[in-house]
C-alpha cells in the first residue's frame, strides 16, 4: 500500500537497469487491448491517493529517471483541500509535466459494499469534478483498497473506463 523513500529509491535503481522497460500505463493497456506485443520486463508505475508527498518526493525522483507514472486521484480529498493531499493546482501542474491522471472514485470508500445507486453517485460525482478541474474524465480507474465486485466492474464499463486496477 505504501513504501518508504529508501524502498522507492531501491525500486527506481532496479527499474533503471537495461533489462526493464518502464512504460506509460495507458500505452501498456492500449497495447494489450489491441493484441500488441510489449517488450519483456515491461513495468508500469502507478501511485494512488494524491498524497502531498508525491509532488514533494515521489514525482521528482520519477521525473529525474524519466519514468512515466499514473496518479490515481480520489476527488473528495482534493475538494477538501486537505493539508496532506494535493490540490487541483498541483494536479494540473503534474499533468502538464506528463503525469497521467486516473480515477480512484470520489470518496475512496469500500465500493464493493455499496449498492448500485451509491456506486453511480460515486462515479458521476468524481467524473463531474474531473471534467470541471481538468477538462476531461480519466479513462483508467483504480479500485480503492483494490476491492471490487461484478456490479462495479459492469458499471465502470458502462462509463467507458478502459481498464480498472486492483491490488492482487
Amino acid at each position: 500500500t505504501n513504501i518508504t523513500i529508501d524502498q522507492l529509491d531501491s525500486h527506481l535503481k532496479e527499474f533503471s537497469k537495461k533489462k526493464y522497460n518502464v512504460l506509460d500505463i495507458g500505452y501498456i493497456v492500449d497495447t494489450i487491448i489491441n493484441d500488441g506485443t510489449l517488450p519483456q520486463n515491461t513495468i508500469g508505475i502507478s501511485i494512488d491517493d494524491a498524497d502531498k508527498s508525491f509532488i514533494e518526493t515521489g514525482w521528482p525522483k520519477l521525473k529525474e529517471k524519466g519514468f512515466p507514472v499514473t496518479l490515481f486521484v480520489s476527488t473528495s480529498t482534493i475538494l477538501k483541500k486537505h493539508k496532506n493531499y494535493l490540490d487541483w493546482d498541483d494536479i494540473r501542474k503534474l499533468k502538464s509535466e506528463g503525469v497521467k491522471i486516473g480515477s480512484h472514485s470520489h470518496t475512496h470508500s469500500h465500493l464493493a459494499d455499496f449498492n448500485i445507486e451509491t456506486l453511480i453517485q460515486e462515479i458521476e460525482q468524481s467524473n463531474k469534478i474531473f471534467l470541471k478541474e481538468l477538462g476531461e474524465i480519466p479513462n483508467l480507474f483504480a479500485y480503492p483498497y483494490g476491492e471490487t465486485n461484478l456490479e462495479l466492474i459492469k458499471l465502470l464499463k458502462k462509463y467507458k473506463f478502459k481498464v480498472a486496477f486492483g491490488q492482487h
